[in-house]
């Protein structure tokens, strides 16, 4: 999302759409929020044994790193039971820890600071967005709502980090309701995964 955000930032005149999914806002201060999931989650049977993860370093190579975001997991679903093992079996083995190490310093630097310069956004945007995302909160997604002029902001209440998972079929009516436009004649249609 904050990849997405930054171009739509500084090659807005070649974006015609833009669609956030559970995106993070680069200069959004969200820390008090995830301090405060974090804490009441240690707690909750359904994460207790994940939330000691996120502090951890993560390890440096790339399968170490992919099991260290596995114990993690839970957090990211609201479904634990029904999707963690999907997600496991779908999700691939390329993952890159160098990836990880190197985003969050590039994170902190004052020109990737994208908050305070979201009018530059023309592009129609669709912002979408899980009730139980905890790492890219609902008010991230409300502040880019706010920020981006006529946008339109979608809350799926059952979803977590990935609604395209656990609520497909509101989240891609949402998105190719949002393709066809205002003309109601859709694009090429986007389904679930598994679905053509």
């Amino acid at each position: 999302g904050a990849i997405a955000v930054a171009y739509a930032q500084r090659y807005g005149a070649h974006l015609g759409k833009l669609i956030l999914t559970s995106s993070q806002l680069i200069g959004f201060d969200v820390d008090g929020v995830i301090n405060s999931f974090l804490e009441s989650a240690a707690s909750d049977p359904r994460y207790s044994e994940a939330v000691p993860h996120v502090r951890q370093t993560a390890p440096a190579d790339d399968e170490g790193f992919r099991q260290h975001f596995i114990k993690r997991l839970p957090l990211y679903l609201h479904d634990l039971k029904r999707h963690v093992p999907t997600f496991i079996e779908h999700m691939g083995a390329s993952f890159s820890a160098w990836a990880s190490r190197a985003q969050a310093p590039v994170d902190k630097l004052p020109e990737a600071n994208q908050a305070s310069k979201l009018e530059a956004i023309t592009a129609e945007t669709l912002i979408i967005v899980g009730r139980g995302c905890w790492v890219c909160p609902v008010q991230v997604s409300e502040s880019l709502h706010s920020g981006i002029k006529g946008s339109r902001l979608v809350v799926l209440e059952n979803t977590g980090h990935f609604p395209w998972i656990e609520e497909p079929e509101l989240f891609f009516s949402e998105i190719n309701r949002f393709l066809a436009g205002s003309n109601g004649t859709p694009a090429a249609a986007v389904r679930p995964p598994g679905q053509g």
